[in-house]
């Protein structure tokens, strides 16, 4: 077996590209790529905060559950996790939070996440992550996504504003 090992550099101007999708089969890094960047962010904006919403819910980022970390969600509590994120960036558009502080939600296997939920709720979700897309880089709110497959029904309209996609 030929193991081939690269090591790239990728500036991610987070303040003025604010999303990133990460896309690869089972088994490329995805995960090991998050984990390298929510560490760099949490060096580099020590003040941010970060939701994990984690569909999957394999053990990649169960160490987080023992630990203090109020906004790290499993499986079916990422519904949870996502709607205390946008509604955060809601009072922060309205001016009931005047915190500038870096926030960013990373969400592992959002289409999976989708195909979840019924019809209704998908299409809910959808829109709010269109709306986070769309808006959020003026309120520092940000998105990071890995996931399998970057699929154009699951960003309506919004796809092409993830200023970063890395392919593993």
């Amino acid at each position: 077996m030929l193991k081939l090992h690269h090591s790239i550099y990728a500036p991610w101007n987070i303040t003025k590209n604010p999303h990133m999708a990460i896309q690869g089969v089972t088994g490329t890094g995805k995960t090991y790529l998050v984990k390298q960047i929510l560490a760099r962010i949490g060096l580099y904006f020590s003040d941010s905060e970060i939701t994990i919403c984690d569909f999957k819910g394999d053990d990649s980022f169960i160490f987080l559950e023992d630990s203090s970390c109020m906004r790290y969600y499993r499986f079916v509590e990422c519904m949870a996790g996502f709607d205390s994120f946008y509604e955060s960036f809601l009072d922060r558009q309205a001016g009931l939070d005047c915190s500038r502080n870096l926030r960013l939600i990373m969400f592992d296997e959002w289409s999976s996440f989708l195909n979840f939920l019924d019809k209704k709720q998908a299409e809910e979700y959808r829109k709010k992550l269109s709306v986070l897309i769309a808006m959020g880089r003026s309120f520092y709110y940000h998105i990071l996504l890995a996931q399998q497959r970057l699929s154009a029904e699951d960003f309506p309209k919004v796809r092409d504003n993830f200023n970063n996609i890395i392919t593993l």
